[in-house]
């Protein structure tokens, strides 16, 4: 499981060895896969030790644009953001979903494991866009790129339409030691937190920072006719674009507070993203131990 100790109480480290942890935290959390623009071809520059992809709010942005850790720690609010990228990196998953004409995906967030399976929370239109008029036919495939760069099948254990979430059980096997690194979500909902959205935006295959801010809660989801199914929804002020769904909302110590679910649609062109606004459903504790307890209950 994931030291959640709060990154203000470790000691201080050498900036020779911040430097070392941080070119291997890359590596760790980067698989060693190029890092990719939003259309999914390799950036012409590579970020350095203790770069990352970023995406920042209302700024249109094609992708390789790096940020250092000092960057994010003063954009997200976070003590060390190097630090706390290192814990919650490698459980930030990315999630392909194909039928026979259609392909699609988001982002996931591993909150916890059960046998020879790591299990995976993402947005529910992510995992069945069909049930929420996201796609026209019924997904026939669905699977999990887990840090090892690899593609792992996966099944939908837990549909809840109404709060727009899912969660998948993911056939690691043997491998689920190695890949599998649970997260931990925070106490009752989040309001005013400072932090970041991680996910795969569109075409990359390389995770992306989105500095973020949850600005408040709202009801409405956009179905007039439906409202008696509304549920809680923050709204963040970050840069997300398709692909994020699902992606986990991180606080500054490192907890999921909520799983993106939708983004204004500013149209900056193809493969730019330079969104203001995001809408999240809250993820709470609780419903990380409510979950997992359903997992374990089914055979």
């Amino acid at each position: 499981m994931t030291d959640n100790t709060n990154v203000a109480d470790r000691p201080r480290r050498s900036e020779a060895a911040e430097t070392e942890a941080s070119s291997r935290m890359a590596q760790e959390v980067y698989g060693n896969r190029p890092a990719t623009d939003l259309s999914g071809r390799p950036c012409t520059v590579q970020p350095e030790a203790n770069q990352f992809n970023t995406l920042s709010r209302g700024v249109p942005s094609a992708g390789c644009d790096f940020r250092s850790g000092e960057q994010l720690s003063q954009a997200t609010g976070t003590l060390d953001f190097g630090n706390i990228w290192r814990e919650v990196g490698r459980s930030t998953v990315q999630i392909n979903v194909g039928s026979e004409r259609e392909r699609g995906g988001g982002t996931g967030v591993v909150i916890g494991s059960h046998n020879d399976m790591c299990i995976v929370a993402t947005a529910g239109h992510v995992t069945h866009p069909h049930r929420f008029e996201a796609g026209a036919e019924r997904p026939t495939s669905r699977s999990v790129v887990m840090p090892d760069g690899r593609a792992y099948p996966a099944e939908t254990r837990i549909l809840n339409m109404r709060n727009d979430q899912a969660v998948l059980a993911v056939r690691t096997g043997s491998n689920t030691d190695n890949v599998c690194h649970p997260t931990q979500a925070g106490e009752g909902y989040a309001n005013g937190q400072r932090g970041f959205v991680a996910g795969f935006p569109m075409a990359t295959n390389t995770p992306y920072i989105s500095p973020a801010q949850i600005g408040g809660i709202r009801r409405d989801l956009g179905r007039p006719d439906r409202r008696h199914e509304d549920s809680p929804q923050h709204v963040v002020r970050t840069n997300i674009t398709g692909g994020n769904s699902g992606g986990p909302f991180f606080d500054t110590d490192g907890r999921v507070r909520g799983l993106m679910s939708s983004g204004d649609e500013q149209n900056f062109g193809r493969n730019v993203s330079g969104n203001r606004i995001g809408i999240a459903s809250p993820f709470t504790e609780r419903m990380q131990r409510n979950y997992m307890a359903t997992i374990r209950s089914q055979r």
